[in-house]
């Protein structure tokens, strides 16, 4: 930051216009080129100033230094996972907003404060302020657009949309890699989610060497995660281990965030042995961590509630339409469809056959909920063969055939 900078902030914190601060001492035009950085001035003229507005030059180059220190420190807390301290350093900033707000550090702030809303799991914040931060891109340094792209990343990679994460995480330069311990995880999760397993493992691998590297405890049980479950994705055999790995994992872990994940994917794992019942048990203490009424507890609201439904279990209306109210809460069309189309089952209602041919149907073809569609694919094929309609029987039975084939 510069002197003039400096100035303009000090100026405008004393509520002093230019012509009050310049007055016999500078013209009102060479004052604004002065905090503008757009001319060279004398010292005279800058001491007069600082004086006037009793500034302290060295004073306050060592409060921006420490802002900045403070900002870094800040990030660092939330890569490593330090919730209490991200608290912490979150209020000492506030304390400086008014200085951080005039100053050339609002981008860096603003960009932080949403991966600040990423980490607290506030999905709608990290939203909003990502889209009002994009207004500025055009201004934004390199270090700051791979950062942008970092945490849009992130928040796909929480919406559960790898396709847009992949977009958003490829776009970053690769001179940015140096500076992220964080970026080969985030990359393992959106592959995951893209069903690239190699890839997945691949910079999984990657994460775990960069977290034992930097002795990030945490870190190394989320980057182990990711790679059991690439196993998961494998045969029996793989799932089972990828289940015991989990529940060593469990075992070590402190933060509720992760407990909620491992035992969110100890759940998955289950289900993808068709042990429902054991799924549903998981899904259950996974949303004894989790934040009441955010999409990471809708995860498993969710996966807890189809598991009842694979398993041949009650699933009541009411608890349908509290996940249909979340999804609309937290703004997630995904959850909104998925609930939509349980409650039509649950009903027993013939408008869930027009629902899936019309929309549901192809939607989990297309963001390959597997199980979804089987489940419902099974259905629709049922509903035609009833109706006598063996060609949209065939047609059905044909596009799950395909996509199992994706």
């Amino acid at each position: 930051m510069n002197i003039g900078q400096i100035i303009k902030i000090k100026r405008k914190e004393l509520g002093l216009t230019q012509s009050e601060v310049c007055e016999g001492i500078c013209s009102v035009t060479h004052l604004s080129k002065i905090e503008n950085n757009t001319t060279n001035v004398a010292d005279d003229v800058i001491q007069l100033i600082c004086k006037r507005l009793n500034i302290n030059i060295e004073e306050e180059k060592k409060r921006i230094e420490n802002i900045e220190l403070i900002l870094n420190k800040f990030y660092e807390a939330m890569i490593f996972g330090k919730e209490e301290m991200v608290d912490e350093i979150r209020d000492k900033l506030e304390e400086e907003y008014y200085y951080i707000e005039n100053s050339d550090l609002y981008i860096l702030y603003n960009l932080y404060l949403m991966r600040y809303y990423l980490f607290k799991e506030d999905l709608n914040y990290a939203y909003k302020l990502g889209k009002e931060l994009e207004h500025y891109r055009h201004k934004f340094s390199q270090i700051e657009n791979n950062l942008l792209n970092h945490f849009w990343g992130i928040y796909y990679i929480m919406t559960k949309d790898g396709k847009k994460s992949l977009e958003f995480l490829s776009n970053i330069s690769r001179d940015y890699y140096h500076l992220s311990i964080e970026i080969d995880y985030h990359l393992s999760l959106a592959y995951s989610l893209n069903s690239s397993a190699l890839l997945s493992y691949y910079y999984g691998s990657k994460a775990l060497e960069h977290f034992h590297k930097h002795k990030l405890f945490n870190r190394i049980i989320d980057a182990e995660i990711v790679l059991c479950m690439q196993l998961a994705r494998g045969d029996k055999n793989e799932i089972l281990l990828s289940i015991s790995k989990l529940k060593e994992l469990l075992e070590f872990s402190s933060s509720d965030f992760t407990k909620a994940i491992i035992l969110h994917n100890i759940g998955f794992s289950f289900m993808k042995l068709k042990n429902y019942a054991e799924a549903i048990k998981y899904y259950d203490e996974a949303l004894k961590y989790k934040k009441r009424d955010t999409y990471l507890y809708l995860t498993s609201y969710y996966a807890k509630l189809f598991s009842k439904i694979l398993n041949n279990d009650i699933v009541t209306k009411l608890e349908a339409e509290r996940g249909l109210n979340i999804s609309r809460k937290v703004n997630s069309k995904k959850y909104e469809i998925l609930f939509q189309t349980m409650l039509l089952y649950i009903d027993n209602d013939g408008k869930l056959y027009h629902f899936l041919k019309s929309k549901a149907f192809d939607y989990f073809i297309n963001i390959k909920l597997e199980d979804h569609v089987d489940f419902y694919g099974k259905k629709l094929i049922d509903y035609y063969k009833s109706k006598n309609n063996l060609d949209k029987a065939l047609y059905i039975a044909e596009k799950l055939i395909n996509a199992k084939k994706m």
